[in-house]
């Protein structure tokens, strides 16, 4: 995927996203984790030429302001698959 700008990258795709999970071991079995995020939807863009990755920028694109990304994406789970 080609760099499309500052901002956090997540995607709507369960597989897509485990592929950039790195794996986790507990108890002698191994686990791919990856964050279910809520988003605002007012500041999701899309990468260019891919609606699977979203970029959510704390600013209006182009604008000077700088609000924090934790207003516009918040973790509310852990998924855990055994792998």
């Amino acid at each position: 995927m080609e760099k499309c700008g500052v901002g956090v990258y997540c995607t709507p795709q369960i597989d897509e996203a485990e592929s950039y999970s790195g794996g986790v071991e507990f108890n002698r079995k191994s686990y791919k984790l990856v964050f279910m995020c809520r988003v605002n939807p007012y500041k999701v863009r899309f990468a260019k030429g891919s609606n699977d990755y979203w970029i959510v920028s704390g600013d209006q694109i182009g604008s000077q302001s700088s609000k924090k990304y934790d207003d516009e994406i918040r973790p509310y789970r852990i998924l855990l698959r055994e792998y």
